[in-house]
């Protein structure tokens, strides 16, 4: 029926359409994020929301072809994924012709360095696309560290420490990069989860840069898989359906006492780049005023 003609226009599954003329990918995306940034939510946006099938490879490191370091690869497909799609046939150079590729990059330490890297690579790995763009995702700092120490606690009180205090290190890298303060990309899309999260318009416009058919589709549905983009370590997927309901701008007050969340909180660049990101997040002044004395921190 309707799927298999479907399955048949899907050019990956031709084993030869490598052989057809023009570039592998239509478009492709390429993907930087901190972890926990909802990035996966809004990947399943972009997906939903475009015209042609998505091939995503999820979590890949910078070293090697995408197509081999990647976890996965997972393809959020309703109807049938690219089941055929040969991961070393791709990595050898032998890329089918795909509608859109997006590989992402999660927790990846910004540098010139890196960077240079992936863009010396890139053609070599996922072959020719007709359009591209780096695509680089930052949530706000309050929510993303809450989401990180939740990950991390158990029943110690001082549990998570070093990955807090690491991913406020990349965040602060992300932002310096938001805010022109560095630019290793050339001309990057910048996504605000919390403002593609609340505001039609910015759902419209990014829809409109990158090619997307329509800009509403699959906002009420929460990231399957990974730990859920928009947080299962808070809410699992009870709410699925209601994703926004989920108080994702609103998680880190749970944490508003807490000594190892509150210490991140006391710099200055921190709230600078905050501030011109995001604007003024309500009630988020108090983490700066006060230093929470707790077990380990009161000497």
């Amino acid at each position: 029926g309707m799927a298999d003609a479907t399955a048949l226009l899907d050019l990956p599954t031709l084993l030869f359409s490598y052989r057809r003329p023009g570039p592998a990918n239509e478009r492709e995306l390429r993907v930087f994020a901190p972890r926990r940034s909802g990035h996966h939510a809004f990947l399943q946006w972009v997906e939903k929301n475009s015209s042609t099938r998505v091939v995503f490879l999820n979590d890949c490191t910078p070293d090697a072809n995408p197509f081999l370091t990647c976890r996965g690869p997972h393809i959020y497909d309703q109807g049938i994924s690219h089941r055929y799609l040969n991961r070393r046939r791709e990595a050898n150079g032998k890329c089918s012709k795909k509608g859109t590729l997006i590989y992402n990059y999660e927790n990846l330490e910004l540098s010139e360095d890196v960077i240079k890297y992936l863009d010396a690579h890139r053609e070599q790995w996922v072959g020719q696309s007709r359009w591209r763009t780096d695509v680089l995702i930052l949530r706000d700092p309050f929510n993303l560290l809450a989401s990180v120490l939740r990950s991390r606690r158990q029943d110690n009180s001082l549990a998570g420490a070093p990955a807090v205090e690491r991913a406020r290190r990349i965040w602060k890298a992300y932002a310096r990069e938001f805010v022109g303060r560095s630019s290793f990309f050339r001309n990057p899309t910048l996504v605000s989860y919390n403002e593609w999260f609340v505001s039609e318009d910015t759902r419209r416009a990014l829809a409109d840069r990158l090619g997307l058919t329509s800009a509403d589709q699959g906002l009420e549905k929460v990231a399957e898989w990974g730990p859920a983009a928009w947080g299962a370590s808070f809410d699992g997927l009870s709410k699925d359906g209601r994703a926004s309901q989920m108080g994702v701008l609103e998680r880190w007050k749970q944490y508003a006492e807490d000594p190892v969340y509150v210490s991140q909180f006391q710099d200055d660049e921190l709230w600078d780049l905050s501030e011109i990101i995001f604007g003024e997040i309500s009630g988020t002044q108090s983490l700066r005023k006060s230093v929470v004395a707790g077990p380990g921190l009161s000497k």
